[in-house]
């Protein structure tokens, strides 16, 4: 998956998916906007420099999804909000969007990522605690999780990291040797 900062060419895929019945209901705003409102969103969004709207493309350039991040005004820390394209949902593809949208964004933003979901909403909760989220507290009608900043040293900075892919015996050396590690 590749990910990529939105363009003026995404605002009607994301005016799409965001006023899909099951992304309607997992939102805290949850009804239907209009053409207008999302076009002013979308604009609004795209000039602010605490908005940050990453799209994740399969190798055939097909829109996956969408992940935002809305740094707070204090600078203290940013919320995470993701969706996806209704088309690939079940596929297994919001880990991957979200995790390589956190590389892309951390690259830059060092502080505190939260994410507010719902708790009827299994299949987010499900990716956030995947990516390393964890709970911090109940909100009103949400669960907040938290991401804390990776503790990177400068010589670690320029490692990239790739899924482990490859046969069942190269997965259970991997596996050994991570059993094994000291804590």
């Amino acid at each position: 998956m590749q990910i990529r900062e939105v363009i003026q060419s995404d605002s009607l895929d994301l005016f799409s998916w965001r006023n899909d019945k099951l992304s309607r209901e997992m939102f805290c705003n949850s009804s239907i906007i209009t053409i207008e409102e999302h076009s002013n969103w979308f604009e609004e969004v795209r000039k602010n420099k605490r908005k940050h709207i990453f799209i994740g493309l399969d190798d055939k350039n097909n829109k996956i999804g969408v992940c935002r991040f809305d740094i707070d005004e204090k600078m203290c820390g940013a919320e995470v909000s993701l969706n996806l394209n209704p088309r690939f949902r079940g596929k297994g593809l919001s880990r991957d969007l979200l995790e390589i949208s956190l590389l892309k964004f951390r690259s830059s933003f060092k502080k505190e990522i939260i994410a507010n979901v719902k708790p009827s909403n299994i299949p987010s909760l499900k990716v956030f605690e995947n990516c390393n989220f964890y709970f911090k507290k109940n909100n009103k009608d949400t669960l907040l999780f938290t991401n804390k900043v990776p503790i990177l040293t400068d010589h670690l900075s320029g490692i990239n990291l790739e899924k482990v892919v490859g046969s069942l015996r190269q997965t259970e050396s991997l596996f050994e040797v991570l059993k094994n590690r000291t804590h």
